[in-house]
């Protein structure tokens, strides 16, 4: 009977968990999630400093608000689409070249490049 009693209290110790993190997460928009994990693998990557790791998510949350607004879109075909999140694409690509030093930048578009093969 202990052994039940353990048991059903780990489990109900783990469900509260589970409820609360996925609570917690659910509280923060779609965005800003996706600005906020990109931004933290690009500052460890990119060895960014504190205010390029704040200008990128800046830049990050800006374009991943205009990607979930074409996505959400439905007017657009997906060629349209298309066209319009290549130009995001691009637009990261030449504000990225402001924020970050040559080196980064290199390593940036080396990463980006090989993941996109």
């Amino acid at each position: 009977m202990k052994k039940f009693a353990g048991f059903l209290f780990v489990l109900i110790t783990l469900f509260v968990f589970v409820h609360t993190s996925a609570a917690q997460i659910a509280d923060v928009p779609i965005p800003e999630r996706q600005a906020e994990r990109m931004t933290e693998v690009m500052s460890k990557r990119l060895d960014l400093s504190e205010q390029q790791t704040q200008q990128v998510l800046d830049l990050n949350l800006k374009l991943a608000q205009k990607e979930t607004g074409l996505l959400d879109n439905e007017e657009l075909d997906f060629f349209e689409r298309l066209e319009k999140l290549k130009g995001i694409s691009t637009t990261r690509e030449d504000k990225l070249q402001d924020i970050l030093n040559d080196q980064q930048y290199e390593k940036y578009h080396s990463l980006n490049h090989r993941t996109r093969k």
